[in-house]
């Protein structure tokens, strides 16, 4: 075959080739946006029936030519079912276009289901390709659906205020914790690191309230914790830098501002040789109120009362998360990282129930604020 000859053959036959690549990109199994509805939130309770083990809801967005405040409109599918994948192809008979998981971004458990078997619930959320890993987990009071039907005023499209909150694009606040879909799945099964979720109640009229978390010991909810422990575990965590503390110091009280905060670990003996966990923190802060006058030349002594104070209650924390036998922090897998026993974990088991804590933090008050 000549080479002129040639080169045209080969012309037509990736004009070929690209054009039935074309056809297949238009074949029936893709469909149009105007024939999806997208899922932006997934709710799972429980059920009282005793053959439908879950009550599943879909937040379904209905798109909309102008975006506003309160604009924000939606269709809240549910269904009982004794599994989620049931629960989710009957919802699909109930509607007139496909389900889109691609935009779902929070996934929240009702309370009543949260405390039985987490890893049965999780595993639908982990298998499923087009369920976003990076999607954030939740716990609703009173229930999941509670939590999906509130809709605020200020929401611009749906579940756009949980999505800001745990995003931290929007507001930042010590008081939430905020946990992806694949670490809290680690944590499920990870020895050494105990689940944690953020508590999200609904409260009047129309609003969020999250500023608690709850601990799991592996398959369903132990310990919720309040307020002040909640930014604690933020802060030993690392997850944040920026928290308020109110400190009293000889009849005076005076709340400080922490600008820069971070936590280190070491695990090392005590004088008569039993384990002990040494807590290092480093924090930097203004006074951002007093209510007794204060002065710039008492700065080391305002320190020192803010160090021992918060010494006592990051002691009493880890104290209690000790005492449920819970641990959040990760404690026994930096034990385990640090070892090397093929009895890690067995040796961990037998050392966090008598393992003591010091703790010890360094407190840099820069100034007094504003007023001098």
């Amino acid at each position: 075959m000549p080479p002129k000859m040639r080169q045209m053959y080969r012309r037509y036959l990736w004009a070929g080739l690209s054009l039935l690549l074309l056809l297949s990109l238009g074949a029936c199994g893709y469909k149009d946006i105007d024939k999806r509805f997208f899922v932006v939130s997934i709710g799972i309770d429980s059920t009282d029936h005793k053959e439908k083990k879950y009550k599943v809801h879909l937040k379904l967005a209905i798109p909309a030519s102008e975006v506003k405040a309160g604009s924000g409109k939606s269709i809240l599918m549910t269904e009982d079912s004794h599994s989620i994948t049931e629960a989710v192809r009957v919802i699909k008979s109930k509607v007139d276009k496909e389900l889109d998981f691609s935009h779902a971004k929070v996934i929240i458990i009702g309370q009543k289901a949260a405390s039985k078997n987490m890893k049965q619930m999780i595993d639908w959320f982990v298998r499923r390709r087009d369920i976003q890993k990076i999607a954030w987990v939740g716990i609703g009071k009173p229930d999941a659906e509670s939590v999906l039907k509130l809709n605020p005023e200020s929401e611009r499209i749906p579940s756009n205020t949980l999505f800001l909150i745990f995003g931290e694009s929007g507001t930042e606040t010590s008081y939430v914790v905020s946990e992806y879909l694949f670490d809290f799945r680690k944590r499920l099964y990870e020895r050494g690191l105990d689940p944690i979720l953020p508590l999200i109640e609904v409260s009047q009229p129309k609003h969020f309230t999250i500023n608690q978390a709850v601990v799991f010991n592996k398959e369903k909810s132990k310990l919720v914790l309040e307020k002040q422990n909640t930014k604690l575990f933020n802060i030993l965590s690392n997850r944040i830098a920026k928290a308020d503390f109110r400190i009293s110091d000889q009849g005076k009280t005076f709340f400080v501002s922490t600008s820069n905060a971070s936590a280190s670990y070491r695990f090392q003996l005590d004088p008569s040789g039993a384990p002990m966990l040494l807590v290092k923190l480093q924090l930097k802060a203004n006074i951002e109120e007093a209510h007794d006058p204060i002065s710039n030349q008492k700065l080391s002594q305002y320190e020192q009362a803010a160090e021992k104070q918060l010494a006592k209650e990051v002691k009493a924390f880890l104290e209690k998360l000790q005492k449920q036998n819970l641990d959040p922090l990760g404690f026994g897998l930096m034990y385990r990282s640090q070892s090397f026993s093929s009895r890690d974990w067995e040796q961990w088991k037998e050392i966090y129930p008598s393992l003591t804590f010091e703790v010890q933090v360094d407190y840099n008050i820069q100034s007094t604020g504003g007023i001098r």
